[in-house]
């Protein structure tokens, strides 16, 4: 994941804080995937080997939180 991606996933969880959404941290995300609250935060900030599972999972946590991944593509080159 891109530092780019990585502070707008941030900013999701944060907005959907302020508005009382869920999911709001990375704890509701692990939770809501049965994944471990460390392996969704190297996946939030990178640090995750890039693999089609790794892509996949936050192509998953995006959706979920609620940004898009679009722009994330469009980066990739994909």
């Amino acid at each position: 994941m891109t530092r780019e991606l990585e502070e707008l996933v941030i900013i999701g969880l944060k907005r959907n804080k302020r508005l009382g959404l869920k999911p709001s941290s990375q704890t509701d995300v692990a939770r809501h995937f049965g994944l471990s609250n460390p392996y969704v935060n190297r996946l939030i900030t990178g640090k995750a080997a890039d693999t089609e599972n790794t892509k996949k999972r936050i192509n998953e946590i995006c959706g979920y939180i609620g940004v898009t991944e679009k722009w994330y593509l469009q980066q990739k080159g994909v």
